[in-house]
């Protein structure tokens, strides 16, 4: 009867928090993820760099700092442009003011 006062069902109301619990903690082992391929990548592993900001961006593909990890990736250690002007264009869409992606664009500019 609580349906017809109004509230939503109980179990609309957990699956709700469930999933807004679940995008948190995808975000943040992202973010963690994120952390781990910065520290691969400085340390010079270029392979597991990859495949840890790969996992980042499978978890949160639009997040503007996995974004610009991976346009960072793809610039200084693909030699990728293309792709790298992608992903901080991308990264920027989502976080205009985003400003390690402004500083990673205006690069090519000057």
């Amino acid at each position: 009867m609580s349906f017809l006062k109004g509230s939503p069902p109980a179990s609309l109301v957990s699956r709700s928090t469930n999933n807004q619990l679940s995008d948190h903690t995808r975000e943040q082992e992202a973010l963690a993820a994120l952390a781990a391929a910065k520290d691969s990548r400085r340390h010079g592993n270029v392979r597991k760099a990859k495949a840890i900001i790969e996992h980042a961006l499978a978890l949160a593909p639009n997040h503007p700092d996995v974004l610009t990890e991976y346009g960072l990736f793809h610039e200084v250690l693909e030699n990728d442009v293309l792709e790298a002007d992608l992903c901080y264009a991308k990264a920027l869409a989502f976080d205009p003011n985003h400003s390690e992606a402004l500083v990673w664009v205006l690069c090519y500019f000057y």
